[in-house]
């Protein structure tokens, strides 16, 4: 699989106890299957991703109830 260079990388932070579930779950290569992420990246991707839905959402609501 090839990935695209991204120019502007965003770091994160994590605590520790993130950080060694995350690990945990990375080693589980049948949930990541399942999941279809293939690196820790994806992981983080998915909850941004729905974390924005959710804004987006919002957005919306209060937009129609104007």
């Amino acid at each position: 699989m090839k990935y695209k260079k991204y120019e502007n990388p965003v770091p994160v932070r994590m605590y520790r106890s993130q950080k060694e579930v995350l690990n945990t779950l990375m080693r589980d290569e049948t949930y990541c299957k399942r999941k279809n992420f293939c690196s820790e990246s994806d992981v983080l991707r998915s909850a941004l991703n729905k974390e924005l839905r959710e804004y987006e959402q919002h957005r919306f609501r209060q937009q129609v109830a104007s």
